[in-house]
């Protein structure tokens, strides 16, 4: 099964983006850096415009076949035209690196947090099953 990111940055409905191993391979071998290399910049505000856009190729390839650079470029203009902040490019394709599952196979569960009743017993949060 694909774990695909909804994409719709671009305004169509029907975009994804999706990273296989060997699309992670090559990002980085187009950015010259590695997968680590790119989730720390994103956390340290060192992510650009040339990542967003190498991202944004290689991730949606998989459901826009024949996708050129200059194609992503072209939109990510008329997003920025248009007001779009590139926050709203850099999380998803966050999310599609870590859906891609080279971080680990498994998600953590939410923890559950309890509260205190006043006789000190603990009862879940309202919502949650027993």
């Amino acid at each position: 099964m694909k774990n695909i990111v909804k994409f719709n940055g671009f305004g169509n409905d029907n975009d994804y983006l999706y990273f296989s191993l060997e699309d992670l391979i090559k990002l980085e071998k187009i950015t010259g850096k590695t997968v680590i290399e790119i989730w720390d910049n994103s956390n340290n505000g060192k992510f650009g415009l040339t990542m967003i856009a190498q991202g944004l190729l290689i991730g949606l390839a998989d459901c826009r076949k024949g996708l050129t650079e200059s194609e992503v470029l072209r939109e990510l203009a008329k997003a920025a035209e248009n007001g779009t902040s590139i926050v709203q490019f850099i999380t998803p394709i966050f999310r599609a690196l870590t859906e891609s599952g080279i971080f680990g196979g498994k998600k953590p569960a939410p923890r559950a947090v309890k509260e205190p009743q006043e006789s000190g017993s603990v009862v879940p949060m309202s919502g949650q099953n027993q």
